[in-house]
């Protein structure tokens, strides 16, 4: 909502095993990059966030809305009028002077309604301003996991495929190749060559996020970086609070009222007259005669008569209307996108549960006996690259999964708009 007014969102997916990930990444300014030879994560996060100018550029905007109200808040100037000449009448001639000065007092609620208004802004833009900054880092924190996430991803790969290919030149080996033989070599290559395909994509996406770090650091800062995962207890029991949180999603939606509300006080009360404050002199100077000087002071209503404000109460009562369907229909999105939350989120939470270092563990040992086996002739092929390909899905569904569970946790703050320190709770 607020960064549309900043960003050009990019939306790629994320091809990997069985999953489609889908993130969108923000277009960002980079600055050159610093100098030193190694960045920790939370130096570099701090620093992504820092440089982000479209934050500076909002304050300015919610700084300018405020700024507007407190102007129409100001007291009237005075009108002050002057004015001399000659008069030239029938049994009067002389010189003639004129001053007067007026102020009015307005008695309807505009100027303790925007006093009242100027307060809820500034609660509103505080909100929208802290929401930003965690839309802002939100994206650095998921670029750092995605890249942690495709990190994992390609070294698990590439040890696959060494294995493969070492299983290859074993069958290049064999003597007296039989149609059989034939048939696994072939079969191998198919393997091989999807796997290949599957190392270059992951390898793209790394390279995408190491230049997009690069720009803030060294290269040789990247060598060293590495994201831990939140440990699996800490995303869930965050998970499961941010769930029931809606005090800071219904203090938005109060305030958003109760500005409207404000709207609809003022306007109905622009009928209410004004009181006029006056004072006035005048100089008549007859020649051979003394100078005539009039004096006068008093107290007007202005009242009035054509706009008493009718169409300003159409306006805010249609307004009111109008967010009363909008926040109606907004909590309704709200809970449905929540229960998908909460679906993704319990099935990656079942996938690093079946999948846990232990289960992973047993993989590798099923894999190396099955290794041993088929280069000693007792497994075909064709069942050892089944076995590998179900310890390779394992193992990249837990990396998937790991990324998963933080970006849903992320995904759930924003919907109940519950803005926490990102570097504390996920660094």
């Amino acid at each position: 909502m607020v960064l549309e007014m900043f960003f050009h969102n990019l939306p790629f997916s994320i091809p990997v095993p069985h999953f489609n990930v889908t993130l969108y990444f923000i277009l960002l300014f980079f600055v050159s990059p610093q100098a030193g030879a190694t960045t920790s994560v939370r130096t570099l996060f701090d620093q992504l966030v820092n440089e982000l100018k479209p934050i500076e550029w909002s304050e300015a905007r919610q700084k300018e809305k405020i700024a507007e109200l407190e102007q129409g808040r100001l007291w009237r100037n005075p009108e002050v009028q002057l004015a001399t000449g000659t008069t030239n009448f029938t049994q009067f001639q002389g010189r003639y002077e004129e001053f007067s000065i007026s102020q009015v007092i307005p008695l309807n609620a505009r100027r303790s309604g925007l006093a009242e208004k100027i307060r809820l802004q500034k609660k509103l833009s505080a909100i929208e301003q802290k929401q930003l900054e965690f839309e802002v880092g939100r994206e650095v924190l998921l670029r750092l996991y995605f890249h942690q996430m495709n990190k994992e991803l390609a070294g698990h790969l590439e040890e696959r495929l060494k294995r493969l290919a070492l299983i290859e030149q074993f069958l290049k080996k064999k003597q007296f190749v039989s149609p059989k033989d034939q048939i696994q070599r072939e079969q191998l290559k198919h393997r091989l060559k999807f796997l290949k395909v599957e190392i270059a994509e992951v390898r793209t996406r790394l390279l995408q996020t190491t230049q997009y770090f690069t720009s803030y650091c060294n290269p040789s800062c990247m060598k060293d970086l590495s994201t831990s995962w939140p440990s699996k207890t800490k995303l869930v029991s965050l998970f499961e609070g941010l769930q029931e949180e809606q005090k800071s999603f219904e203090k938005r939606m109060q305030l958003q009222t109760k500005l409207i509300e404000k709207d609809q006080e003022i306007a109905r009360s622009l009928w209410r007259p004004d009181i006029r404050l006056f004072g006035m002199r005048t100089y008549e100077g007859q020649p051979y005669q003394s100078a005539q000087v009039n004096q006068a002071v008093g107290v007007g209503l202005a009242l009035p008569l054509f706009d008493r404000g009718q169409q300003q109460v159409r306006i805010a009562s249609a307004k009111a209307y109008d967010l009363e369907r909008t926040q109606t229909e907004f909590r309704r999105k709200r809970y449905v996108k929540i229960l998908a939350l909460k679906q993704e989120f319990d099935k990656s939470l079942e996938v690093i549960r079946q999948y846990d270092k232990k289960s992973q563990d047993d993989g590798e040992k099923i894999l190396q006996i099955a290794n041993r086996s088929f280069q000693n002739g007792l497994i075909p092929v064709g069942q050892f690259l089944d076995i590998d390909e179900q310890v390779h899905i394992g193992a990249s569904m837990m990396v998937v999964a790991q990324f998963d569970l933080v970006r849903l946790s992320l995904d759930m703050m924003a919907e109940n708009q519950t803005y926490l320190d990102l570097k504390e709770t996920f660094l």
